[in-house]
């Protein structure tokens, strides 16, 4: 087989056709974070020898939402961070502690915490959407054959849902007040149904991303409420843009081996990190009998290990993924499962990174 562009073989891992070698996805390292001039060998590694994404997204083409927001004093550690959302049926407030001293912040309320915050929230109106789309086709233009512009969906209805009301509160609601969250899911589902409408119709596409099918995973939610919470709002969505010759990458952490088929069901085309364990329970070879010619595997090379392993294991745990999950020659996209977060990037880290480059794109 020829050698492919990274747009080519991207496109091809997306559609389930045969490649050259596996796709290489340095997931976040052309980022600016982490920003520390540490990390500037590996961002040139990742642009001379990767396959690239750039992520274009949805943001300013619905009326935001009406709110306000106010910061209090907490700690010396922590600022509150208070946002009150108006509704016609009333005003919601969340706040959320964000760290002084470079530590994650920590959600401290959410946005609905009962059945009438739910009626506040269900009160709001269906957005308007338009605005300019040029900046995707600038993108695209000049990424060319580099890679793909990914249009970023952000969060699935039940990614949303789950986040107005935080884990537990929604794994609380899935059995006392079910109904209540599938109004709130229908309503999400159309919001972004309405967005995607009118980018489909100014010919943005055809590579698409959605997240958020974790928050209804194992082990906090089992396989019917995937199929009820997930499959069921996420498959309009989905139907659309594949009505539109577009295809969906889906990012979904966690023990997900229950509930594989229900991926395929709701129409993901690339799905990623897939992870064994003890992040997860699935193993490539698992995975790809469960995917193969239907969904491609992106992943799963532990970003974590990308620090602590040597060079030899990460170039036998790369062969082995490429020997488990690149068989058939389809369906693979090598990538980290996730960005580098370490403040400083390690010696040993660059060569971990160079050694997977390697290993991949000599296979």
């Amino acid at each position: 087989m020829k050698v492919l562009t990274s747009r080519e073989r991207l496109d091809r891992c997306y559609r389930h056709r045969e490649t050259d070698r596996p796709g290489l996805y340095l997931r976040g390292a052309t980022e600016a974070s982490p920003p520390h001039a540490s990390y500037e060998p590996l961002r040139r590694l990742a642009v001379a020898r990767g396959d690239l994404k750039k992520g274009w997204g949805l943001g300013g083409l619905a009326e935001p939402r009406d709110e306000t927001c106010r910061v209090e004093p907490h700690s010396e550690d922590f600022e509150r961070h208070v946002t009150i959302l108006h509704t016609p049926a009333g005003d919601l407030s969340s706040s959320r502690l964000h760290g002084l001293k470079g530590q994650p912040g920590l959600e401290e309320t959410y946005l609905l915490k009962s059945v009438k915050d739910a009626e506040k929230y269900l009160s709001i109106p269906l957005p308007e959407v338009g605005g300019d789309v040029s900046s995707f086709f600038d993108a695209d233009g000049a990424l060319g054959d580099r890679g793909i512009v990914e249009v970023g969906i952000g969060l699935n209805p039940a990614g949303i849902v789950a986040s107005l009301f935080g884990s537990t509160q929604f794994a609380m609601f899935s059995v006392t007040a079910r109904e209540v969250l599938h109004a709130l899911l229908q309503r999400e589902m159309e919001r972004i149904i309405r967005i995607l409408k009118y980018v489909l119709a100014q010919g943005v596409g055809p590579y698409f991303a959605m997240l958020g099918e974790e928050y209804v995973t194992p082990p906090l939610h089992g396989a019917k409420d995937f199929d009820d919470f997930n499959v069921r709002y996420d498959r309009p969505i989905t139907d659309l843009i594949h009505d539109a010759g577009g295809l969906v990458h889906i990012h979904s952490h966690g023990p997900i081996k229950q509930v594989l088929p229900s991926f395929v069901a709701l129409g993901a085309d690339v799905l990623h990190p897939i992870e064994p364990p003890p992040m997860g329970n699935v193993t490539p070879k698992e995975a790809k009998a469960a995917l193969r010619d239907k969904v491609c595997i992106e992943g799963n090379v532990q970003i974590g290990d990308m620090y602590t392993k040597s060079p030899d294991e990460v170039r036998a745990m790369a062969a082995d993924l490429i020997s488990d999950a690149f068989d058939d020659r389809k369906g693979l996209i090598v990538c980290p499962t996730a960005s580098p977060y370490v403040p400083t990037m390690s010696e040993r880290c660059y060569e971990n990174y160079a050694t997977l480059v390697d290993t991949v794109t000599k296979s």
